[in-house]
């Protein structure tokens, strides 16, 4: 998958004043961030209905505006990354946490199909390859399968005069 740049802006690596941390947490780690928390913060997890599950997310307010998200986490699943990215209020974020390889490709995967849905774009991963040959189709790439995707297309979408070329 290739994503623009533009797609990521919200979700940065650079830790700035401009961005907001998010802390993915589970039971044992919202207990861990909670800890050094003011009173005020404390009180604010604890009245809140955030549960350190998949998908929820709570931010948590500072002197002037959010000073941090809290993102529950049970999996390492781009839907998670997605809801979060669909949850947050519009702004810069950063993960706060040191992300493995297919964590963090879930992360940036989940974030940019989000931050993506208004584009409009597919991507479609098709298997063109004959794995064995037969008579007059030798092993190696094929288009067949993209031939009717295009044909099925074009028939339910170009213009009347033009469905009907080939």
């Amino acid at each position: 998958m290739c994503f623009t740049p533009r797609v990521l802006e919200s979700l940065v690596t650079r830790n700035t004043a401009a961005t907001l941390p998010i802390v993915p947490v589970d039971d044992k780690a919202l207990s861990t961030w909670r800890r050094p928390q003011s009173r005020a913060v404390k009180a604010w997890v604890a009245a809140s209905p955030f549960e350190p599950q998949g998908n929820r997310v709570l931010v948590v307010p500072g002197g002037e505006g959010p000073a941090t998200a809290l993102l529950g986490r049970t999996e390492e699943s781009l839907w998670t990354w997605a809801a979060a990215a669909q949850r947050l209020p519009p702004g810069r974020y950063r993960i706060e946490d040191d992300l493995g390889p297919d964590a963090a490709t879930a992360a940036a995967t989940g974030w940019a199909l989000e931050k993506s849905k208004k584009r409009k774009w597919l991507h479609l991963d098709v298997f063109a390859w004959t794995d064995h040959a037969k008579p007059g189709r030798p092993i190696g790439g094929e288009a067949t399968g993209m031939r009717a995707l295009w044909q099925l297309l074009k028939g339910r979408y170009a213009p009347e005069s033009e469905s009907t070329g080939a």
